[in-house]
């Protein structure tokens, strides 16, 4: 099921249903009329078992008046807003040179802590910039 979710309430877009017979049943909210119910119904028929109805919608270009434009702006969304770190994400640390601590400081452990790291605090620390290259591998600064 995939939501609309606005500031004070969350409205259903549409509802996946797998039937026990293996069928996969596609159920918009609202409901599309005319011409848009017979297109919803020929998209929902045409995305496979193991493919995503926001996927096969999002991909297309609609206009703005467009009931589907919906699933456009919600694709847009997983493709430019959210980040996966999978247990095997390596990340590594890396130094700041000439930061202004007060501003960056601050700006950085909330960064940080919107990304559900769990780093609670940072710390800057004037380094030379010569020193901070020299530990960088030639592959890394290409």
């Amino acid at each position: 099921m995939a939501f609309e979710l606005r500031k004070t309430i969350q409205k259903a877009i549409f509802e996946r249903v797998v039937n026990k017979n293996g069928t996969t049943i596609m159920k918009a909210q609202p409901q599309f009329k005319g011409d848009n119910a017979v297109r919803f119904s020929i998209y929902s028929q045409d995305v496979g078992a193991h493919e995503l109805l926001i996927t096969t919608l999002g991909q297309k270009e609609w206009n703005m008046a467009s009931s589907f434009l919906i699933f456009k702006t919600i694709s847009d969304w997983f493709d430019h807003n959210l980040v996966i770190f999978y247990p095997t994400t390596k990340i590594y640390p890396f130094d700041f040179i000439d930061l202004e601590e007060s501003d960056d400081k601050e700006f950085y452990r909330k960064v940080l802590h919107m990304l559900r790291t769990g780093i609670n605090e940072i710390e800057f620390r004037s380094e030379n910039a010569d020193e901070i290259m020299n530990k960088i591998s030639e592959d890394q600064k290409k």
